[in-house]
């Protein structure tokens, strides 16, 4: 942590980072949260559509965004609508800002531990961890992961070490190619 400079701001607010991001090699943006709909599309669509075109205005040339995998379970685009619909606005901006330089991540399960208070963690490595070493280990489970109903209970959920590396390279190695970064893509990133 002695190589980051920690700096405050508002991605709904260009004005209280844009001067950060000229001579940046990429960017990342991992801005989401839950709520009532409309502020879930504020925080997860509108925030990140604002950082992205931000980016792209002071000639950021890649941009990583965390969004999510949505899963084929029935009703759950319903039920988080304003979450859904906000992740799917902030990548349709990325595509259309960054067709060359752009990567949509999309995790399913973020693991690792889980700070509930300055005094309690939560750490989720015990559940998740085990849960994503056996996932990756059966054979099949990409294929079953598409499956209606059951599909995302053979999606491994990531250690957040993961989606960190495999944002950098998203953001900072044009050898990553632009489009999306499956959960199966980013869980490689864990293996280092």
């Amino acid at each position: 942590m002695e190589r980051v400079e920690w700096v405050r701001g508002n991605a709904l607010e260009p004005r209280t980072y844009q001067h950060l991001l000229p001579g940046a090699v990429g960017a990342i943006s991992c801005v989401g949260g839950f709520g009532n709909t409309q502020q879930m599309i504020q925080v997860n669509g509108t925030a990140n559509a604002a950082a992205i075109a931000t980016a792209k205005a002071a000639g950021v040339p890649r941009f990583a965004y965390v969004s999510a995998h949505v899963p084929a379970i029935p009703g759950f685009e319903y039920v988080m609508e304003g979450y859904v619909k906000g992740k799917r606005q902030a990548e349709e901006e990325l595509f259309r800002e960054y067709p060359e330089g752009g990567v949509a991540l999309r995790p399913w399960v973020i693991y690792g531990e889980r700070a509930i208070s300055s005094s309690v963690r939560l750490p989720l490595h015990l559940l998740f961890g085990p849960v994503d070493q056996l996932l990756r280990r059966l054979p099949n489970a990409r294929q079953l992961a598409g499956t209606p109903l059951a599909g995302p209970l053979f999606l491994p959920p990531v250690p957040v070490q993961a989606v960190a590396r495999a944002a950098v390279a998203a953001a900072t190695d044009p050898l990553v190619p632009p489009g999306v970064m499956d959960v199966w893509e980013i869980a490689k990133y864990g293996d280092n």
